[in-house]
């Protein structure tokens, strides 16, 4: 059969069969491992086939057929809903081959693939094509054969084209292939797509002095990306190169040049690129020299061999650095790690194989930066790093952050040729910025930290784990939303987009799966603490205090706390209903307790609401003219047991109320409903109701305290705004309306600390203006405190003020500020005897010989010449 088609194979000699043969075969194979093995290793059938055929030698009539085999692999290449047909007449044989998909070595996928054959008289006319319904990826090629002889074949490449990731390549009709014994000649191949090309030419034979040359013009680097294993990693260049190849049948010679330009990685870019290549003969090796150049700086440099021979030891060469960008280096980093940047110089050795490469050397860091993507900070550094076949490591190189606090990092970085990267590096810092995220990056808890301490990362596969053991420092801003979970409204899950638009929805919040954080911190009263319970109403609590808490994430992202915080100074946004909106001072020595769940934390908080408000409504009537005048109120409110369900107690204060207001106080705490509805009087309308049920006075006193408390509503929202503008000063605004008996006010309050937190300014500057109903007399509002520590723990203070008096219309002769200044000492102590200021002060006026009655044994402190502590025996009380 092949004879009748193909004559010239056997120099055109006629067989025929001498008896008749007319058969049909079908077989079902089941195992084909049997027939593989001995004759095609490659080929690898896991299913049964079914194939099927006829044979009639007078008519020469041969087909053949399969029934669609699921899976097939043939060395490298993998065949899916493969059908093989083949069918004869005479001197004709058609040849038809159809898959749903082949896979070849390199990864590119041909779906629905065509291959079409024809064989006539000593020609094949061959037609392949295949399409992936993508629109990118599809292609037709032609051609067209002659047989010659056994040794003498030649092909020649009618119009064709190849779609690559949407770029056509067109194949030139006039390309001609011709193989005869040892000689192949490849006459104007030729690829092009618009100003690309790729041209070989030339002759390959027994003859030295034959050549095949390449040429490639202005190649786009982009066209190979999709062959990358990391998807993640693309190329951008233009690529220029020209070679030649001779005597590959005796001492192959050789030898290419190229030119790689605008050469970038990702969005990186490196430089320009030059490469030459040569073939050494004697030593069987691939000469190299290269050069990247960046902005006129030699920036990486480098020349070696490649041993063809050597298996082990293929590669032996060596790249030097010079000033050399390392923002290439982004496409390999962990998603967690971005924006590397910086300068290297050094030299490194580059040996052992192409599968399993090995580095070794040492490269000097300049002005390299680096991102943290889970804390939303960046760190600078410069330093030596040492790297070795399978580790990169640094040791004390110092780092800083953005606002140029200081701290040193080291640390390993293993690998198992260059895959399953694992890390250990330890960061010592000193007031350093350790955290800068906002809600949407981590709605677990979010703000900016500055902090003294050690933070660890470990990572290893997919996990990592971060320890961080610190003190928090100035300018620290904590939020901690305990509203459960997030609060969504319709626009955060439903867009409307075009019918025809293709749309991508984004998730911008940061991914904690396979992340374990363990923060443990010591917060200091420089650290700022906001506590969130319900954020579209503004319920929050702001304060600065101490305590030790211990933060954990697992990887599942449960999130677990644990410690204490004891309040030194703050205040309490309370609102109800959104309509009552009043800003509470809490106590010092109030505390919030966590044992695990954050939302299960324990609380122990008394918190003070002070409100101008005159107490004629509380007062026995034959007194109740008397005190008509606003004095200080302070409601009181005491939450205890569950964070989310306290114990409230309520309680009202007049610090300055005489004995006729205390009693009527008591009167009110003795009764619990009555306490309570005054309270939330004084909250809601900022005064006292009637003891009694007069209607119209309670109906004018809420009508005369709506006003109060809508502008106090607002107040409290512009300083929760103001409060955020800086780290450095809190800005507040306050306005209050007048009524018969007070005055209108508005007023800003400003603070901030200086020199070292040692120097405390605050100041509240406005105006108060009468009516005609009070006439009051129009005033400056113009309150300042000026506190400075003199000493560095702050027990020794001296303090100046100017404070504005409440116009009162019984004092005639009244100032409108009273100033004042002083000197005060502060200590906390269990007992007495703890006292310090108690203890130098008996020192003082102890006998000399005081300090001298100890036991002949006994040992002190005292400094040696150069001012360190050293022992020295006591001196004796001398017998007299």
């Amino acid at each position: 059969m092949v004879a009748n088609v193909l004559p010239a194979l056997f120099d055109d000699k006629k067989f025929k069969l001498k008896n008749a043969q007319e058969f049909e075969y079908k077989f079902n194979i089941h195992n084909f491992d049997i027939i593989t093995e001995l004759f095609t290793p490659e080929l690898i059938i896991p299913q049964s086939i079914a194939l099927n055929g006829k044979f009639e030698s007078e008519s020469n009539i041969f087909t053949f057929r399969s029934d669609k085999i699921p899976s097939l692999t043939y060395a490298d290449t993998k065949f899916s809903g493969l059908v093989l047909n083949a069918r004869n007449n005479a001197d004709y044989l058609d040849v038809r081959v159809r898959s749903e998909q082949i896979v070849l070595s390199d990864g590119i996928t041909l779906k629905n693939y065509s291959l079409k054959s024809e064989l006539y008289q000593n020609q094949i006319a061959t037609l392949m094509d295949w399409d992936n319904k993508d629109g990118l990826n599809y292609g037709n090629v032609q051609g067209m054969g002659m047989v010659h002889s056994g040794n003498r074949f030649e092909f020649d490449i009618n119009p064709s084209h190849v779609t690559v990731m949407g770029e056509t390549w067109d194949l030139d009709a006039s390309s001609h292939i011709a193989f005869s014994g040892d000689t192949v000649s490849i006459n104007n191949f030729n690829i092009h797509n618009g100003n690309q090309t790729i041209s070989v030419g030339g002759v390959i034979s027994q003859n030295r002095n034959d050549k095949l040359n390449v040429d490639i013009c202005n190649f786009d680097l982009r066209n190979i990306n999709f062959l990358m294993s990391d998807t993640s990693i693309h190329l951008y260049g233009r690529l220029d190169a020209e070679g030649f190849v001779s005597d590959i049948y005796h001492d192959i010679i050789f030898a290419s040049t190229s030119e790689l330009d605008s050469f970038h990685v990702n969005e990186h870019y490196l430089g320009e690129f030059e490469l030459v290549n040569s073939w050494d003969n004697e030593n069987k090796r691939i000469l190299t020299t290269g050069l990247l150049s960046r902005n006129n700086i030699k920036s990486i440099q480098f020349a070696g061999s490649y041993h063809t021979k050597n298996k082990k030891e293929q590669l032996e060469y060596q790249l030097r650095f010079n000033e050399t960008n390392l923002n290439f280096l982004n496409a390999f980093l962990p998603e967690d790690v971005s924006n590397l940047r910086g300068l290297a110089n050094g030299t490194i050795t580059l040996s052992g194989n192409v599968d399993q490469p090995k580095l070794k050397g040492k490269l000097d860091f300049q002005n390299g930066g680096i991102k943290v993507g889970m804390l939303n900070t960046e760190y600078f550094f410069g330093g030596i790093v040492s790297i070795t076949e399978d580790m990169i490591a640094f040791d004390n190189i110092p780092i800083s952050d953005i606002k140029g606090n200081l701290g040193s990092a080291q640390g390993t970085i293993l690998h198992k040729n260059f895959e399953n990267w694992n890390f250990n590096c330890l960061l010592e810092f000193n007031k350093m910025l350790c955290m800068n995220t906002t809600e949407e990056m981590n709605p677990l808890y979010f703000g900016r930290a500055y902090a003294t301490g050690s933070l660890e990362v470990f990572a290893y596969g997919n996990n990592i784990e971060v320890t961080v053991n610190a003190k928090t420092e100035k300018g620290t801003r904590i939020t901690l939303p305990l509203y459960g979970s997030s609060d969504q409204s319709i626009q955060d899950f439903v867009k409307f987009v075009d019918r025809d638009s293709v749309v991508t929805m984004e998730n911008d919040k940061l991914d904690l799966s396979g992340i374990t954080l363990n923060f443990d911190f010591d917060i200091t009263p420089d650290a700022e603490v906001f506590i969130v319970f319900d954020k579209l109403a503004g319920d929050m609590m702001r304060g600065r205090g101490a305590g030790h808490l211990q933060m954990l994430i697992d990887p599942l992202g449960e999130f677990t706390m644990f410690g204490q915080y004891v309040i030194d100074q703050g205040d309490y946004l309370f609102t109800l209903m959104n309509v009552i909106n009043k800003r509470f001072s809490v106590r010092k020595g109030s505390t919030i307790s966590w044992y695990g769940d954050p939302m299960a934390a324990d609380i122990d908080l008394k918190a003070v609401y002070k409100v101008m408000a005159a107490p004629t409504e509380i007062m026995a009537p034959d007194v109740a003219a008397l005190y008509k005048r606003n004095m200080e109120v302070e409601c009181e409110m005491t939450l205890r047991q569950n964070l989310f369900k306290p114990d409230v107690a309520f309680d009202i204060r007049i610090p300055k109320g005489d004995e006729n207001v205390k009693t009527a106080l008591n009167g009110i705490r003795s009764s619990g409903p009555e306490l309570t509805r005054q309270f939330f009087a004084l909250m809601a309308i900022n005064k006292f109701l009637p003891l009694t049920n007069s209607i119209s006075n309670a109906s004018g006193n809420a009508l005369s305290g709506g006003k109060s408390t809508v502008s106090e509503m607002i107040s409290s929202q512009m300083s929760n705004w103001l409060s955020q503008i800086s780290d450095e000063f809190d800005i507040g605004l306050n306005y209050r309306p007048g009524d018969e008996i007070s005055s209108e006010e508005i007023a800003v309050a400003f603070s901030t600390q200086l020199l070292n937190d040692r120097l405390t300014v605050s100041t509240n500057v406005g105006v108060a203006k009468g009516n005609s109903a009070n006439r009051n007399p129009n005033q400056l509002i113009g309150d300042f405190n000026v506190e400075y520590k003199i000493n560095k723990d702050g027990t020794f203070r001296v303090r100046g003020y100017n404070e504005s008096n409440e116009f009162d219309i019984t004092r005639t002769a009244q100032a409108p500020f009273t100033q004042g200044v002083g000197v005060y000492y502060t200590e906390e102590f269990d007992k007495l005897s703890d006292v310090k200021l108690l203890r130098k002060i008996r020192s003082w006026f102890r006998k000399k010989e005081d300090y001298k009655h100890h036991d002949d044994n006994s040992e002190s402190r005292v400094p040696d010449q150069k001012g360190e502590p050293c022992l020295a025996e006591e001196p004796r009380l001398q017998k007299k």
